[in-house]
């Protein structure tokens, strides 16, 4: 058996058919140098493990089985705390709901062997609409090519820029970062990125080798945290950004918080904008001087 270098994280929790797909993805890389972690927050056992069975004897796996729900970040911690990722330099969330291409290990495990100095690498995705009923998963149309863009603080500081099924990160970077925020209920991928780019620089993979599924009309198990509890999110993120902002006023040094409400700012005269243009083409005002 190869060595292990890459270790794969997956939270689920109640959530069979998505892990079946999850379990389908993982046995597809064309890489074998990587071990998987399932992390059950505190779900049924049984279902999780009757997925690990169907797994290839090859293929280096282990369920941890939560006696509680802890949440999403907790999980990634408890996966990333593994045995199996003692000797792993490259680490990856892959969410039970979504899926790589056969070549995502071996392409972006590639690109951080070829540079030591990145904290990470980022590759295009595709975001699929699907629904789930009745247990049965259906995709709505057609999927839609996704691309993070160039991966600077300032621009990370606006908004996340890429979801966690498209990227690969430096284990090290990844504890010098702190880890996984585990007081944040939503928004625990933006703050860990942000985090993790103050580590080193992310390289972006031109090539789509990621699937977001997303499923803006379930609720319950089933639902996205992107897309369930929008409320949640706009309170978690005036938390996160004035948190920050708390602790340079605290420690007298600029950091992440001076980006964030740099950010904010212009996020909010953006918006205004945006509405004032809106407002004058609905009125059928042209643009003036000095506007």
């Amino acid at each position: 058996m190869a060595s292990i270098d890459t270790l794969v994280v997956t939270r689920t929790r109640n959530r069979p058919a998505f892990l079946k797909r999850a379990a389908e993805s993982i046995a597809a890389q064309r890489y074998d140098r990587f071990a998987w972690v399932v992390v059950n927050d505190g779900g049924e056992r049984d279902p999780v493990d009757a997925v690990l069975r169907t797994l290839p004897a090859s293929l280096s796996c282990e369920a941890i089985h939560l006696a509680e729900n802890v949440g999403m970040e907790a999980a990634g911690n408890a996966g990333m705390a593994s045995l199996l990722g003692d000797g792993a330099s490259f680490a990856a969330l892959h969410d039970d709901d979504d899926r790589w291409s056969p070549e995502f290990l071996s392409r972006m495990t590639a690109i951080l062997a070829a540079d030591a100095d990145l904290a990470g690498a980022v590759c295009d995705w595709e975001e699929v609409e699907e629904r789930i009923s009745e247990g049965e998963i259906s995709v709505q149309g057609e999927g839609t090519a996704m691309t993070p863009g160039p991966l600077t603080l300032p621009r990370m500081a606006v908004r996340n820029r890429f979801p966690p099924i498209s990227l690969l990160f430096r284990k090290q970077a990844w504890k010098a970062a702190g880890g996984f925020s585990e007081r944040l209920p939503v928004l625990g991928d933006w703050d860990f990125n942000l985090r993790l780019l103050l580590q080193g620089d992310l390289a972006t993979c031109p090539h789509r080798l990621a699937y977001q599924h997303v499923r803006p009309q379930a609720s319950g198990d089933a639902a996205n945290s992107v897309t369930a509890g929008q409320e949640l999110h706009k309170v978690m993120r005036t938390r996160l950004i004035n948190d920050y902002v708390r602790r340079e006023v605290s420690s007298g040094k600029p950091g992440l918080g001076t980006l964030l409400a740099q950010a904010d700012i212009l996020e909010d005269g953006l918006a205004r904008t945006s509405l004032k243009s809106r407002l004058r083409r609905v009125l059928g005002l042209g643009g003036r001087s000095g506007d």
